[in-house]
């Protein structure tokens, strides 16, 4: 089962859906690994995006991520093809925050009319929700990977470091449990 990690970077934080879709966040960086199984690495998909509004200084602060940075960037529809191709038979999504993550493709896609067409992984894993039974609260990413490694990570909130550090907590949280995360026989 091939199984896409995911991350993204926003000019902020959703918003409740009552607010509308002009109210929402826009993307601001992308990064996509497909491994297998084995946790092989298959392929990796980056993209900084061009939003059409500046990034908030708070945004820059946390990311890194300036305006200068994204100014020859692409536009989110003008990498949708290449994320969908990447999305194309791939059984598993995995984010740290994955209703945040896949929220924020979703209203990318909304704005381009494309949400229909994406080809979503049929099952979906959440690390977030997958290890709130460990300490009873919603673990950030960092902490999740100091359980993990015994090692705080490096890089926090730039899209590849994310998804990097999130590949070794989806592993132990995996190994931890003694399962994988679907059996071969449910579909």
């Amino acid at each position: 089962m091939n199984k896409i990690i995911l991350d993204t970077e926003t000019t902020g934080m959703l918003k409740p859906s009552v607010n509308g879709l002009l109210a929402q966040p826009h993307m601001i960086e992308i990064f996509c690994c497909k491994i297998d199984d084995e946790f092989n690495l298959i392929d990796e998909f980056y993209s900084l995006i061009k939003p059409p509004i500046p990034i908030p200084k708070l945004i820059t602060k946390i990311t890194g991520i300036d305006d200068e940075m994204v100014k020859d960037a692409p536009s989110f529809i003008k990498i949708y093809l290449s994320l969908a191709e990447f999305f194309q038979d791939t059984d598993v999504m995995v984010a740290h925050n994955l209703s945040f993550d896949r929220d924020i493709v979703a209203n990318e896609l909304k704005r381009i009319d494309k949400l229909l067409n994406f080809p979503w992984p049929i099952h979906h894993y959440c690390t977030v929700e997958e290890s709130i039974h460990i300490k009873g609260y919603r673990l950030k990413l960092a902490q999740l990977h100091k359980m993990a490694t015994g090692n705080m990570p490096v890089g926090m909130h730039r899209a590849k470091d994310d998804v990097y550090t999130l590949i070794k907590c989806y592993h132990w949280l995996l190994e931890r449990e003694g399962w994988t995360i679907f059996d071969e026989d449910e579909d």
